[in-house]
């Protein structure tokens, strides 16, 4: 088989995995950089001097080398998508030597790599700095449970975009009752309506850093009452009720025997 044969056959399956990756990186990667700044929007806080203060430090410090790891990751982006433009261009040349298509290959994955790590280095740092608020809060001295308005808050300050119900809010006693009526002598801290899945993993991690209960609103039947309890982070998913499904070209099919 002629050389020139052998390019042509080679390169484009020796293309497919970087495309089929690049496209899958692109995907992944786009929440991850759109994710709202809620660390560079923190307002005045209405708890003493000192918590804000620290509060306030601790945001412009954190929010600034969030937002340099997002202008570094966009920057290695824009470049990882020019040389695997480039490569693309190069799989196409029917002039382009197999090692001229090697090369670029191998440049792309590089470069795609690159990105990906940059794009790791920005997901570890906001999952560390995350929620400024939670973190230089004194969490061992809060009384258990935790004042209602102050979960709200923080819930909020960290990034929920759902509704937040406490027990002053109007809406409270219209999102508490469930169908069994003796279950509704039971009083939730704070009522949760999530509007996504990242909602229901903030709230999670609020419950969790602050040592509140979690309950999950369900059908409501049990005479147990499991699905509600007292002094509880309480989840409302009646709004997380829909799918989308996104066509692929890459499809994965298993058989079970």
């Amino acid at each position: 088989m002629e050389a020139w044969e052998r390019r042509r056959i080679l390169a484009p399956a020796a293309a497919t995995p970087v495309l089929a990756l690049a496209l899958a990186w692109a995907a992944w990667l786009a929440p991850l950089l759109l994710l709202p700044s809620s660390l560079a929007q923190l307002g005045p806080l209405p708890f003493n001097d000192a918590i804000q203060d620290a509060i306030v430090s601790a945001r412009q410090t954190d929010g600034a080398a969030l937002q340099s790891a997002r202008r570094a990751a966009q920057s290695t982006i824009r470049r990882a998508q020019s040389i695997v433009g480039s490569a693309v261009s190069t799989v196409r040349d029917s002039d382009a030597s197999v090692g001229d298509v090697t090369l670029a290959l191998e440049n792309a994955a590089a470069a795609v790599g690159e990105a990906a790590a940059a794009v790791d280095d920005v997901a570890r740092l906001r999952d560390s700095t995350w929620c400024a608020v939670l973190r230089d809060l004194d969490l061992d001295s809060l009384p258990s449970p935790p004042d209602p308005s102050l979960v709200g808050h923080v819930l909020h300050r960290c990034g929920f975009v759902g509704s937040i119900h406490t027990v002053r809010d109007e809406y409270y006693e219209r999102f508490r009752p469930v169908e069994n009526e003796a279950c509704n002598v039971l009083f939730p801290l704070v009522i949760v309506r999530p509007v996504s899945t990242r909602d229901v993993a903030i709230g999670v991690k609020v419950a969790r850093e602050m040592r509140v209960e979690m309950s999950v609103r369900s059908g409501g039947h049990g005479h147990s009452c499991n699905s509600i309890k007292n002094a509880s982070l309480h989840f409302d998913l009646r709004r997380l009720n829909r799918v989308d499904l996104q066509r692929s070209e890459y499809i994965s099919v298993s058989l079970i025997q």
